[in-house]
């Protein structure tokens, strides 16, 4: 079978495969499909690992018609710039951030205020039921079709100067957030000065002394290591932090539960992997 269509049509047809799996495992024929998965986490961080499991999957449930192929490590630009590369079509598929996101819908940007919820389950009860089909209408209205929603861990800080044990332990710091509104406007109103800095350049920022610390969630701290470029480390909890996985034509979910990815199936979805 020879065929070949244009990416637009690519991105259609293969939501339909993972929404229609059964159809394709019983036997139907497909072109050699392949896609390409952007993220910014480390080799070892729970979304590369559960990235590869997710094209692992694909290729299993297609008999091998689709392949994902995995590029992570801002190898394909930060997190906004892979946004940009979605809408044009450019890029497949992502596991992209909320403070990225926000740019998009702006409504996003409350899942990142500290202590909103009580713990991961709360979180998940919301993003899985209306508040989160709504925001993911949202994004469909922009071309952007929510895959599912991956939790991006309890945010902590390092630092270089000294233990974090109070909000006025902040006051002076510089600390480097994403460029996130929302992150920004919450260590300014504790008193720290904000960098933004692109996170593949973070650990050399730190080393150098350009920024005191940052605040990442430990899956994030530990797969790059920031331990070693900052000489106190303080972990204050700050906030939950949810981490959309998006593409256009496909749906699934995450869970915040486990680091190591599993994957299940249901009625209603194509088989989900999720990832801490």
């Amino acid at each position: 079978m020879s065929i070949q269509p244009s990416r637009r049509q690519v991105l259609a047809g293969s939501a339909a495969a993972l929404f229609a799996a059964s159809a394709l495992i019983s036997g139907s024929a497909w072109a050699q499909t392949t896609l390409t998965l952007g993220h910014g986490a480390a080799p070892g961080n729970p979304r590369s690992v559960a990235a590869e499991e997710f094209a692992k999957l694909v290729g299993e449930k297609t008999s091998g018609e689709v392949t994902v192929n995995i590029a992570g490590s801002e190898q394909l630009g930060n997190d906004v710039a892979m946004l940009t590369s979605l809408r044009t079509g450019a890029l497949d598929l992502t596991a992209n951030s909320q403070g990225a996101a926000s740019g998009l819908v702006p409504e996003i940007a409350a899942l990142g205020l500290p202590f909103l919820f009580e713990n991961a389950d709360a979180a998940f009860a919301v993003l899985d039921g209306p508040i989160g089909e709504e925001l993911a209408g949202k994004f469909g209205e922009l071309g952007i079709i929510t895959l599912g929603w991956w939790d991006n861990g309890i945010r902590h800080i390092t630092n270089s100067k000294q233990p974090i044990e109070q909000p006025a332990d902040l006051e002076g710091m510089k600390i480097r957030t994403p460029a996130d509104p929302m992150t920004i406007d919450i260590f300014q109103a504790l008193g720290a000065a904000t960098e933004q800095i692109a996170f593949s350049e973070l650990y050399v920022a730190l080393q150098q002394g350009v920024v005191d610390g940052q605040e990442n969630p430990l899956a994030n701290i530990a797969s790059s290591s920031f331990t070693r470029s900052t000489r106190t480390s303080a972990y204050p909890r700050t906030s939950g932090r949810a981490r959309r996985s998006s593409r256009r034509r496909l749906a699934g979910r995450g869970s915040p539960r486990s680091s190591r990815p599993r994957c299940r199936k249901r009625r209603s979805r194509p088989a989900s992997c999720s990832g801490g």
